[in-house]
């Protein structure tokens, strides 16, 4: 199943929206450093800031990383050609396991160099709960953002880990930033698996219930999100078949059984599909986008048995032939998170048979 659900994650059609408009990255970036270790075979990574002031500034890295290390330098987004002596404090998780370490960089350690001011706080998720195809972000040592999906809210049956589709995430994202759609840190990148296939984080909740234990308990540069967000899952093309426009196919059949199984697990959160058309498309009669959102809520309640009460069909503006899910979790609001759609009129769009 692992696998089926990688070549699904893995298809570029099943992606979700790619908008980074929502994430600061003015705000993110500050709180993102770059690892550089030496040893016998140099190695570079990335890191978070959990803590910071005026003489001392502790960041949180892959334990792999800067193992073996005889010397260690961080850099920072404020002037990232300024090398930073470092030192690892006590206390770090195993490599083989949670793969954690703290560093900390000393004023007293920079022969009179200041250390960078202003380094923005980092939102956590409001809550550890990841969905399979949820979008996420991550952030490596050169303060550039990948797109990728959650494939696993788990790793080899570990909750602390969570597995995900590793774009183009390799060298240098060790220890890096893994973060929602809203820029709130959702994980800590520490490595790929399965020969590569996919991207292996440590959940934030365990990250800082770890750090809590091995005796780093102060990280006033990460706090909790005072509500839940809307969260874009995967999203259906409608490009393939020319003749019946509106069909929800085998591939797009595979998105929505991921959706249903999101659904299935948070009970009392909702969905909202969203359908779009191209512009060439919106001068033909029949509002193709409506058709599209409809019938793929129509394969949720007749194919998965979710409950129709608990999806809502709208339209958007956008140049595409696609419908977009998303899912609102309990004391989210779609249009705060989510704006430029339209409802859709249900009673006057007849839902298609799939065959």
């Amino acid at each position: 199943m692992r696998w089926l659900w990688l070549l699904f994650v893995l298809s570029p059609q099943f992606s979700a929206a790619i908008d980074t408009s929502k994430i600061d990255t003015s705000r993110l970036f500050p709180g993102v450093v770059r690892v550089e270790a030496q040893k016998q075979v140099p190695e570079t990574g990335a890191g978070i800031v959990i803590s910071a002031s005026t003489y001392s500034i502790q960041v949180i890295t892959a334990a792999h990383v800067i193992e073996y290390a005889t010397a260690l330098n961080v850099y920072f987004h404020s002037d990232s050609a300024i090398a930073y002596k470092a030192h690892v404090l006590p206390g770090n998780s195993d490599p083989d396991k949670l793969d954690l370490a703290v560093l900390e960089v000393l004023e007293s350690d920079q022969g009179g160099r200041p250390l960078p001011e202003n380094i923005n706080q980092i939102p956590l998720t409001h809550e550890d709960k990841l969905i399979p195809s949820q979008h996420i972000w991550t952030v490596d040592g050169e303060w550039r953002i990948v797109p990728n999906n959650v494939t696993l809210p788990s790793h080899d049956g570990d909750p602390q880990k969570f597995e995900y589709t590793k774009g183009s995430t390799g060298d240098g994202y060790s220890g890096g930033a893994v973060v929602d759609d809203y820029g709130q840190l959702v994980g800590v990148h520490i490595g790929g698996a399965g020969g590569g296939q996919y991207a292996v984080a440590v959940n934030i909740g365990a990250a800082l219930d770890v750090l809590k234990a091995l005796g780093h308990s102060s990280t006033p540069n990460l706090f909790r999100a005072a509500t839940p967000r809307t969260q874009a899952l995967c999203s259906i093309s409608f490009e393939r078949d020319l003749k019946r426009p509106t069909r929800v196919d085998g591939e797009a059949s595979a998105c929505l059984d991921q959706v249903a199984l999101a659904l299935k697990q948070q009970a009392d959160a909702t969905l909202v599909i969203v359908g779009e058309s191209s512009d060439h498309e919106k001068e033909m009669p029949g509002n193709l986008a409506a058709h599209r959102a409809v019938n793929a809520k129509s394969y949720l309640v007749t194919e998965e048995g979710i409950d129709a009460a608990r999806i809502r069909v709208e339209t958007g503006g956008a140049d595409d032939k696609t419908a977009e899910n998303y899912l609102v979790p309990a004391g989210a609001t779609f249009t705060n998170d989510i704006q430029g759609t339209t409802p859709v009129n249900e009673g006057a769009v007849k839902a298609v048979a799939q065959p």
